[in-house]
């Protein structure tokens, strides 16, 4: 009897195959390089994902804060038209861009590629506060998670300037002629992937993913083996890196600072460095945290270690005048000790961070792990940090000055190593230790229960704010400073505290019929003391500063609102329209409407917030 043979299975057609070479190509793309998401929209109305982060984008978050129907609107206007007219299109909504582009097919179209969301430009804290107020009808609160969670993702949206916007259109446009199945042999595919990786393997962000895969214990196993030419050729480096330097720009008033604002300066700092790492021999960027960067960099093992101290410490100084030149302030610098592989990276990085975090609090401008390992023992912990903040608190006010900042320094380092770089564990120690200090001084400083209170308030606000190891050293480092000036000079200390209070006082209830005598006797003065005082503190006396105040809030609702001057004048707390006139045509040189005009002519991201 004859076997019967199963006829063979017809091969995929050459047309399938490219169109599935074309699809690994863009996916693989977007993902080492864009980290924009990208969409397959059909005639019938589904979206099929062909890359998505996984991570929240832009327009996620604007459409769980705004109208979802704006956005409805919009997708389906911008499908119909390029469904219609077979042209690619970019648009734009509430700041936000999006191409779209056909995918044709003989004379039909009944597929096209949408990918977005994407930025034409960066864009500041300012920006953020205005999409937010325009979206959701709030002001933007630093301490909302929401309103935090939204700058990040905004922030992080990918920039595409003239140039690179140019070159994204012809990778999309390639990709739909492949899809369509023009040009559709697996060639074709080789050189579209080829195309995406000369365009923008060297994107600042896509640098910046790279450097984050070489520092993840997992990740870098890719690396194991050595740099392969395709390797360099995406890194843009030589040899591999050995070493990692954690830096954090010097900024005097960061605890201070709007977090908001704080997070905006960190993302062009972390895109400036891609550039300096590319002036150093061998040496990529990678994202710390929402502070700073890690530059990972090569340093022969031929040399001794003598020489490559040397070696790393001007690289150090190469980074230093870097961010002085660029941003105008200082850096802190950590580095960590040797990586003999890249698998082992991860732990030069953590042991940069922690000598970077130790800059931070002595505020020295670099540290070598090495050294404070061989300070205090290879691989001991030393004494917990809770008996450490109990000696601190015996010793508070009552040692010597050198005595007490002994004790700080290791309490400190206690925390840093307890913590392992976690923010929410350094809080509680940090929390714990500041508050038990406030009760100790509010005992022997005598304060009053409203110092008191307020203190409490602005610590806790302060804690709970910081959302970094950096901020959280340095809000640490600020209110030992403030306790201890508490402890040694309680009545002079005191009466500033009361000033502040009067302060905060007068610029938040500006817009009301304030007097002299009403905040001198909010902060516990006497009229004619309070007067006397507040001029010696803040240079001008009480009138000249509540003019001020005033003024201040009536240039924001010039720059920020529609409102008619009349109403911006009796919102400023101004007696009538000419007295305000008048006033702020001293103070600025032009009336109000003229200054409202030239401002707006000023301020490019104002249809932002026209889209909503």
């Amino acid at each position: 009897m004859k076997r019967k043979v199963a006829p063979p299975e017809p091969e995929l057609p050459p047309l399938e195959l490219g169109r599935a070479h074309a699809f690994l190509a863009a996916q693989n793309a977007f993902t080492s390089f864009l980290e924009v998401p990208c969409s397959l929209v059909t005639r019938t109305g589904s979206w099929i994902v062909v890359y998505n982060s996984g991570a929240p984008s832009a327009v996620e978050a604007q459409s769980s804060l705004g109208p979802r129907q704006a956005r409805n609107d919009y997708n389906h206007r911008n499908v119909s038209q390029v469904l219609d007219k077979h042209e690619a299109l970019e648009t734009e909504l509430n700041g936000f861009h999006d191409l779209w582009v056909p995918i044709v097919s003989g004379a039909r179209c009944d597929n096209l590629l949408v990918s977005g969301p994407f930025s034409r430009r960066p864009w500041s804290a300012d920006d953020i506060r205005r999409s937010w107020r325009t979206l959701t009808g709030e002001n933007p609160v630093t301490r909302s998670a929401r309103f935090l969670d939204y700058a990040r993702s905004v922030l992080r949206t990918q920039v595409l300037g003239d140039e690179e916007l140019a070159k994204f259109q012809d990778f999309l446009r390639v990709f739909a002629e492949l899809l369509a199945g023009r040009g559709e042999e697996q060639k074709h595919a080789e050189r579209f992937w080829h195309q995406a990786r000369r365009d923008f393997s060297r994107l600042p962000s896509a640098q910046l993913r790279k450097g984050a895969l070489l520092v993840d214990p997992v990740a870098s196993w890719t690396w194991a083996e050595g740099l392969r030419p395709w390797d360099a050729e995406e890194l843009g480096i030589e040899a591999l890196p050995t070493h990692v330097l954690a830096v954090l720009p010097a900024h005097p008033s960061l605890a201070a600072e709007e977090t908001v604002d704080l997070l905006a300066r960190t993302e062009r700092f972390q895109l400036e460095c891609v550039q300096l790492a590319r002036e150093l021999p061998s040496t990529m960027a990678a994202r710390l945290e929402d502070t700073g960067v890690l530059l990972l960099t090569h340093v022969s093992p031929r040399l001794s270690p003598t020489q490559r101290r040397l070696q790393l410490r001007a690289r150090a100084e190469q980074v230093q005048r870097f961010v002085r030149r660029h941003f105008g302030s200082a850096a802190f610098i950590g580095i960590g000790e040797t990586a003999e592989r890249v698998p082992d990276l991860h732990r030069s990085a953590r042991e940069a961070v922690f000598a970077v975090e130790l800059c931070v609090h002595r505020e020295q401008p670099l540290c070598f792990y090495a050294d404070e390992v061989d300070k205090h023992g290879k691989g001991t912990q030393g004494e917990p940090a809770a008996r450490l903040a109990g000696r601190l608190l015996e010793l508070f006010g009552r040692a010597e000055p050198a005595l007490l900042d002994v004790s700080r320094m290791d309490y400190v380092r206690a925390v840093l190593q307890e913590s392992g770089g976690r923010a929410s564990a350094m809080r509680v120690h940090f929390e714990h230790s500041l508050f038990a200090l406030l009760t100790l001084v509010e005992k022997r400083a005598q304060l009053e229960p409203k110092s008191l209170a307020e203190l409490e308030g602005k610590l806790s606000e302060g804690l709970d704010t910081s959302l970094t190891t950096v901020e959280l050293i340095t809000v640490f480092r600020q209110w030992w400073d403030t306790l201890l000036r508490l402890e040694s000079e309680p009545y002079a200390e005191a009466r500033h505290l009361r000033l502040e209070r009067a302060r905060r006082f007068i610029t938040d209830n500006c817009r009301e019929p304030l007097t002299l005598a009403q905040v001198a006797r909010h902060a516990g003065f006497s009229r004619a003391y309070f007067s006397r005082i507040f001029k010696e503190t803040f240079g001008k006396g009480f009138e000249r500063y509540l003019t001020e105040e005033r003024l201040a809030l009536a240039e924001r609702l010039l720059r920020t609102s529609a409102l008619p001057v009349g109403r911006i004048s009796s919102e400023a707390g101004f007696i009538s329209p000419a007295h305000f006139s008048a006033a702020f045509r001293r103070s600025h040189g032009v009336p109000p409407l003229a200054y409202r005009r030239a401002n707006r002519r000023k301020t490019p991201p104002a249809k932002q917030s026209n889209h909503s």
